[in-house]
């Protein structure tokens, strides 16, 4: 029996994540994904990026990889099945927009600022149209978060509190050119991963800094008024502290939480580093460095999907919950908690 075609992907947009994060995801899909297309807002990048993939994928007896003259141009193409959107630039939400026009599914790759209002729009246009885009939310697939949610399902039982530490991505010239909101995405990023392991919807964001600005202090409460801070005395939720490496205490490189369970304890260090203690038992260490990263457990969901698979994976409407805790706390920064509510559609808005 023949092995399946490869899907034809394309590449718009080559940002700081490209040659360590997503290229190599697309490395190790290597004959089950063709990369078509690429394209970027700076042609000599694109140029470059054409003739490395070509490389990559065969050379000129597979077709090569085509440098797109155009983000319309490579969406239009006929052997475009899916588009990873790696780094939006300055193009922004308006390259989303486009990309949804040419009915083509999206992995939404790149930095987006919460302060965007088109995101409710084109989730809106998405769902109506069938049209698949899944964004970068592969903090909740880390070897660590899976095998954590493993753990809560059969013996740590249900989430009670979560204290992340994380350090901020360090300082970058493609970012800086486009003054991309690194920061409040990262938040984002971090807020959806505590609010995918939490048993209830957050009701409440109390901040001390807006995460828009850089580092940040940020309670999600899953009851109105109750403090949070990570402890078991404390209220149900997640306490997030982003900042630069060089501000927080130890090894500021790598990300710590700590996940308080009805049952247990485990702690997180990285994306692979897991410890935990179920009440009355010795702890365990386990290391799943040898699992795959999360973005590329996301990458072939979306694919599937891509596809047409059914198997769940984020959307735009996770995204747009995300970006509504971030924004709650940037209202909450510095002044009173901000409360919230979860709808099943519509606008994602503190109330």
């Amino acid at each position: 029996m023949p092995a399946p075609a490869a899907i034809g992907v394309g590449v718009a947009g080559l940002g700081p994540d490209w040659p360590d994060r997503q290229r190599p995801a697309l490395e190790r899909l290597n004959g089950r994904v063709r990369i078509a297309a690429v394209h970027d807002a700076v042609p000599m990048r694109t140029r470059a990026a054409a003739a490395d993939l070509s490389r990559l994928t065969g050379g000129a007896a597979s077709g090569g990889t085509v440098a797109a003259g155009g983000l319309w141009a490579l969406a239009r193409r006929p052997d475009v099945r899916a588009v990873l959107l790696g780094d939006p630039a300055w193009w922004g939400l308006a390259a989303l927009d486009l990309l949804l026009r040419a009915d083509k599914p999206v992995l939404l790759a790149g930095p987006i600022d919460p302060r965007d209002d088109r995101l409710d729009a084109l989730a809106a246009r998405a769902a109506s149209a069938g049209t698949v885009v899944t964004p970068d939310l592969s903090l909740r697939f880390t070897p660590a978060t899976l095998r954590l949610r493993e753990l809560i399902a059969t013996t740590l039982g249900a989430v009670h509190a979560i204290r992340v530490v994380a350090p901020l991505p360090a300082s970058h010239p493609l970012r800086d050119a486009y003054g991309q909101p690194v920061a409040a995405w990262r938040f984002a990023q971090w807020a959806d991963w505590a609010a995918h392991l939490l048993p209830d919807p957050v009701r409440e964001v109390a901040a001390t800094a807006d995460p828009a600005a850089g580092a940040s202090t940020v309670q999600l409460r899953l009851d109105e008024g109750e403090k949070t801070t990570g402890e078991a005395r404390d209220g149900r939720g997640a306490a997030l502290t982003l900042a630069a490496a060089d501000d927080l205490a130890g090894d500021a490189a790598e990300t710590k939480a700590t996940v308080r369970c009805e049952r247990g304890v485990a702690t997180l260090s990285g994306a692979s580093g897991l410890r935990y203690a179920v009440r009355g038992e010795p702890e365990r260490v386990e290391d799943l460095s040898g699992e795959r990263p999360g973005f590329d457990v996301l990458l072939t969901l979306f694919l599937r999907r891509a596809i047409g698979g059914l198997i769940p994976a984020p959307d735009l409407h996770d995204l747009g919950w995300a970006m509504a805790l971030t924004r709650a706390a940037s209202a909450a920064a510095g002044g009173e908690p901000t409360p919230l509510s979860q709808p099943g559609g519509g606008r994602l808005r503190p109330r």
